[in-house]
């Protein structure tokens, strides 16, 4: 009995130090050093290039619904393709 309570223990260990090497590679990836260079080996973004966001401002999104909407207006009266 006392074999299968130091077996189990033993189990144990192996089993909290499996858990804390799985952690700490969750940390690892959520990091943006480890996800850049992820993006860098499978090719979606190539050394030294610069990432750029480009906003549209608030009017030109709002127009740009408003001509769908009429559009689609149109369309459901088949005036347009």
């Amino acid at each position: 009995m006392t074999n299968r309570i130091e077996n189990l223990k033993k189990e144990i260990q192996i089993l909290e130090n499996k858990n804390q090497t799985l952690q700490a590679g969750i940390i690892q990836t959520e990091s943006e050093d480890f996800q850049k260079g992820k993006l860098y080996e499978q090719g979606y973004i190539e050394k030294g290039a610069t990432q750029v966001v480009v906003l549209q401002e608030q009017e030109e999104v709002k127009v740009k619904q408003r001509k769908n909407l009429w559009q689609k207006f149109l369309e459901s009266f088949g005036l347009i393709n």
